[in-house]
């Protein structure tokens, strides 16, 4: 049989677009139904000045008049960005198998693959390689198992120690669907043209030189016809081989067999995630480790290119906040999408101004003019010695020098 062909109910969209991508949007349309609101949610462009983010700093959500204001984002589940959107980035770079995504687009990592140079090193870090071979992929269809590891025994001497990463309508319970190199596209296709996203593919070539859709190239002979290396890679990073490499790896390891067959898992248990494995894939989880076990089942392959689920951090359970999720590839299969650490809240709102100080009391005004005389010695003359504010004053000091000087012209 070839590999991928039970369990198949439909497309698992939590798979292809993680729920990550969903979650913006939700978070956005739940806060507006709390605060009474009903307007149409959007998504602005990017640039401008600060605003209310609900994908780490990736888009502004255009929402309500209430929650894109500094001082309601968080009430409304937001994170205020001072220095606006910078595009989606890090975790939430799109999926290159999402119809939507561009050129800026998430990819799974070529050393990821069983027997990449990687791979091994990491289990040689360990002090494992002698007795077990690290790798990643899916383990059942739902998202529980993101972020853990597990020890499976396929028959072949040394042990498999495998990540999960993924999730996929297409896996069944007791399935664990392996990355190896050219292990069957399955549901996605972000590797070779005609895609299944809008990203451009991995690799140069057409879908035809990976063999089957579920499973490959059946033969390690066939392994010869698939292209080398990522279309964007100018090299292969040291110690790296090309997928025709990591395509026979999978046949010399034992967990792929010649022919098409899938090896049948005879037990498999729950171990804490090797160090060196975590600092691959950037996923750890916090919840233990060795309290979960399970029967027989089957070994599948796979290998779609696509950003796995748990490239989200919306997904993972229990997650570690030093590695709370994958760290997907660029286009090239290999340079890390930069993720860096969440974006810091903007500063808080400003209070309210301080009261400004009270003006100081307007002078004294001049004593009004002594009686007996005419300060200044004219009407004019004193009235300008009158204080102009406030009126009543002036008014007051005007009528005072009519009279002193109009009695004392009149004494004259």
């Amino acid at each position: 049989s070839v590999d991928r062909t039970s369990g198949r109910p439909g497309i698992n969209y939590r798979r292809m677009f993680g729920t990550g991508r969903g979650s913006s949007a939700l978070a956005v349309v739940a806060a507006v139904v709390l605060i009474g609101f009903n307007r149409e949610i959007a998504v602005s462009a990017l640039g401008g000045a600060g605003c209310c983010s609900w994908d780490n700093c990736g888009e502004c959500g255009n929402t309500t008049d209430y929650c894109k204001t500094q001082d309601h984002c968080a009430e409304c589940k937001g994170v205020w960005c001072p220095n606006g959107p910078t595009g989606p980035s890090g975790y939430d770079t799109p999926n290159a198998c999402d119809p939507t995504a561009t050129t800026h687009a998430a990819y799974a990592c070529m050393d990821w693959g069983v027997g990449s140079g990687a791979m091994i090193a990491a289990a040689v870090a360990e002090g494992m390689n002698a007795t077990h071979f690290f790798g990643v992929g899916s383990y059942g269809s739902g998202n529980d198992n993101l972020g853990k590891c597990f020890e499976i025994d396929i028959g072949i001497g040394r042990l498999a120690l495998l990540q999960v990463v993924n999730t996929g309508g297409d896996v069944a319970t007791g399935q664990f669907d392996l990355q190896m190199g050219d292990g069957g596209f399955g549901v996605f296709n972000a590797c070779a043209a005609p895609t299944t996203g809008g990203a451009p593919p991995m690799f140069s070539g057409p879908t035809s030189a990976f063999g089957t859709q579920y499973g490959g190239w059946t033969h390690k002979a066939d392994c010869v016809q698939l292209p080398k290396m990522p279309q964007t890679l100018p090299s292969l990073p040291p110690n790296e081989p090309d997928l025709v490499g990591l395509c026979e790896a999978g046949f010399n390891i034992g967990c792929r067999v010649d022919g098409g067959q899938n090896p049948s898992i005879k037990s498999a248990r729950r171990v804490v995630c090797p160090a060196a494995l975590v600092k691959l894939t950037g996923l750890n989880r916090t919840d233990g480790g060795n309290q979960e076990s399970h029967g027989a089942g089957t070994l599948t392959r796979m290998m779609d290119c696509c950003k796995p689920s748990a490239g989200w951090t919306a997904n993972i359970q229990y997650p570690d906040p030093n590695h709370p999720a994958v760290i997907p590839c660029t286009s090239d299969g290999y340079t890390r999408v930069s993720v860096g650490p969440p974006p810091a809240p903007g500063p808080p709102s400003p209070g309210p101004p301080p009261p400004s100080p009270l003006p100081p009391p307007p002078p004294s005004p001049p004593a009004p003019p002594s009686p007996g005389g005419c300060p200044g010695g004219s009407l004019e003359a004193c009235i300008a010695l009158c204080p102009p504010n406030p009126p009543a004053a002036y008014k007051a000091c005007v009528e005072s020098c009519a009279q002193r000087c109009t009695a004392a012209k009149t004494r004259q």
